[in-house]
């Protein structure tokens, strides 16, 4: 493989690892929230 293409590999990963890092911390930070109620949305 030439330079050109292991430093796109790199970037690729780099950007699949910070969206995996990113959803990650959204469901847990979301999960720890679930025993209080948010505003606007419905209980039922």
């Amino acid at each position: 493989m030439t330079p050109l293409s292991w430093l796109y590999m790199g970037l690729v990963w780099i950007v699949i690892l910070i969206m995996n890092i990113f959803c990650f911390t959204r469901i847990f930070s979301r999960n720890n929230k679930k025993d209080t109620e948010q505003p606007g949305q419905d209980s039922s």
